[in-house]
């Protein structure tokens, strides 16, 4: 019988960068030497690419952080995640060593509750974990539980670097056995905007609509942008586009935001 919460579509990025990324998530897995240095791996970050933003980006979003006072509270909890993987550190007044991937988190995190209000009640899934970094900084913040969403590869590697902290709120699903169940936010750093209308579609039917609201990072531009705004209005009653802050690419990158 066929799993209709099994993935149906396409992976945009798979034919020319996806085997590649596969295996060295699969490697970083099972290679220590390989998971010491691997925000500094090439085939990783180039899927993966929240560790790869400068210092441009992280002086764009430095106010953000060092003004918010709940934040700058919890500070050193959230440098954690720069612990593993070697990530390029700059030093910051107030902040001291961090790396642009982490502020990049932190300034969503910050976001997210600008736009959805308190977290703390939340439960909370990501379609595309990554290796968990924005999972993490959410999971710092105080919220009741956490769902990834990824291939196996991917997931495994989220899990080996989420089991450093000891989180007993997460759970884990691949993207051939979604459990379906409503939650209070989706978010998804990227990962929607890089599939096909199918698989657009698949994650709408299967995780998207029966969650209260959403928050996408997108980088689709073509035919693709009004499918997914289209598709959305049916069930929420707020489908509304921001710009990206701060920029990560010369092309016009833009923010999705739903609500019930």
């Amino acid at each position: 019988m066929e799993n209709k919460n099994s993935f149906s579509g396409t992976w945009n990025a798979y034919e020319t960068m996806g085997d590649n990324f596969l295996t060295a998530c699969y490697n970083i897995v099972n290679d220590p030497a390989e998971f010491k240095s691997f925000k500094q791996n090439a085939a990783f970050r180039s899927i993966i690419g929240n560790d790869v933003y400068g210092q441009y980006i992280s002086n764009a979003i430095y106010g953000n952080i060092i003004n918010d006072a709940d934040i700058m509270n919890n500070i050193d909890q959230f440098k954690t995640n720069d612990l593993y993987g070697n990530p390029n550190l700059y030093e910051y007044p107030g902040l001291g060593m961090i790396s642009p991937g982490t502020m990049y988190f932190i300034n969503i995190l910050i976001d997210l509750r600008a736009k959805f209000g308190d977290l703390t009640n939340f439960n909370i899934v990501e379609i595309g974990s990554g290796y968990g970094g924005q999972g993490k900084i959410i999971l710092d913040s105080g919220i009741e539980s956490y769902s990834m969403i990824d291939l196996e590869p991917t997931l495994n590697l989220c899990k080996h670097y989420l089991n450093l902290f000891d989180y007993d709120n997460v759970n884990y699903q691949t993207s051939d056995n979604i459990k379906q169940k409503s939650y209070d936010l989706v978010i998804s750093n990227w990962c929607l905007s890089e599939f096909d209308e199918a698989g657009m579609e698949f994650y709408i039917e299967t995780v998207i609509k029966h969650c209260n609201n959403g928050y996408f990072l997108m980088n689709t531009w073509d035919s693709r942008k009004q499918f997914i705004i289209s598709a959305l209005k049916p069930y929420f009653s707020s489908v509304e586009e921001f710009p990206e802050f701060p920029k990560t690419h010369s092309n016009p990158n833009w923010l999705l935001v739903i609500k019930k």
